[in-house]
């Protein structure tokens, strides 16, 4: 099991917003999901990933646009 040295950031309220992780760590992880064969897993792993994930995002909250909009923001004071 990967150790990983990690910081939960919260809002105001204590809700997770984010987890902050070392580089090191981060580039570890991004090599083992490179390895990942997505079309291998079964449709069940994916679904249950899915859960986990929904259970920390309100429904109609979408992090993509969220994403999206952070990036923009970003590139106009660039």
């Amino acid at each position: 099991m990967l150790n990983i040295n990690k910081k939960i950031l919260t809002d105001e309220a204590m809700h997770p917003l984010a987890v902050q992780i070392d580089y090191q760590d981060w580039l570890i992880i991004e090599q083992l999901l490179s390895t990942v064969d997505t079309q291998a897993m079964k449709p069940s792993a994916v679904e249950r990933a899915q859960q986990r994930v929904r259970h920390y995002i309100p429904a109609g909250r979408s992090l993509a646009d969220e994403l999206i909009a952070e990036r923009r923001r970003e590139a106009e004071h660039e």
